[in-house]
């Protein structure tokens, strides 16, 4: 596909260069000389008529009108020829065309092809520095488990360490508790008859204490009765006062209610007897 495209652009630019030098001629010969189209007509009249010269007028007018028929044909052929060239252009232009087009599609093709290239190249470069992205992570992740198992070993060391020594120092804690426990022993049974003296003594000083107690709890019942019987009689000297105050009312009550009733009863007493004065 590539040695087609290459071919392809050396032939237009042999075209072109053809096309350019046909161009330069054309322009040269209108430089060299200046074109009368008068003096042009007149020189082939005078060469025609030398031509016919010795002729009669009827035979030169033949003559030039067989001449003129042939130059007319030849018109048309040359018409015919060049209309045969314009189509040929035509379809040479449409070829070219055709060309260009696929020269510029294989010039797209080759650029896609150069941007794939460049793409899977930065891929593959992508793809590598990637893969040396993992295996330095990988290496690292491997370098931390290493210093992860190498701590837990040490870790782990240090702990036996710590669990012997603390061994050893609760055996010696216990050793130390059971040399205590038997001096506490030790003064425990010395102390035995102290403690039993001790005992007795505060046995006889509780049965003393209970026995004064019983004697201050029953003088301290006998005080509560008299305070309790003082309180009753209180209460009814009070109940007494109140009955009497109101036994005085009622007195007063009743005094104050048959004064009335005698005063209505000497009122009615009154009526009656200006009743029987009246008859």
């Amino acid at each position: 596909m590539t040695e087609e495209a290459d071919r392809i652009e050396e032939e237009m630019e042999g075209k072109e260069l053809d096309v350019e030098a046909e161009e330069g001629g054309e322009d040269e010969e209108g430089e060299d000389g200046v074109y009368d189209p008068i003096e042009e007509t007149e020189k082939f009249f005078e060469a025609e008529l030398a031509d016919l010269e010795g002729l009669s007028a009827p035979r030169k007018l033949k003559t030039i009108i067989s001449s003129r028929k042939r130059v007319e044909n030849d018109i048309k052929l040359m018409a015919n020829r060049i209309r045969h060239l314009h189509l040929e252009e035509e379809k040479a232009q449409k070829k070219i065309d055709t060309t260009k087009t696929r020269a510029n599609d294989i010039l797209d093709l080759k650029e896609r092809n150069r941007e794939a290239a460049r793409r899977r190249e930065l891929e593959r470069k992508q793809a590598e520095e990637e893969l040396r992205r993992e295996r330095q992570l990988l290496a690292l992740q491997k370098a931390e488990r290493r210093a992860a198992i190498r701590a837990n070993r040490e870790a782990l060391q240090q702990s036996k360490r710590e669990d012997v020594l603390m061994m050893k120092q609760m055996k010696k804690v216990q050793e130390r508790d059971r040399k205590l426990r038997l001096q506490q022993e030790r003064i425990r049974c010395a102390q035995s008859a102290e403690v039993i003296r001790l005992h007795k003594k505060v046995a006889a000083d509780h049965n003393m204490r209970q026995r004064r107690q019983q004697l201050f709890e029953a003088d301290q019942d006998m005080q509560d009765q008299i305070y309790e019987e003082l309180l009753k009689k209180h209460h009814a000297l009070q109940e007494i006062a109140q009955l009497e105050e109101e036994e005085s009312g009622l007195i007063n009550r009743l005094h104050s209610t048959q004064q009335i009733h005698l005063q209505a009863y000497e009122e009615l007493e009154a009526a009656l007897n200006e009743d029987l004065a009246d008859e």
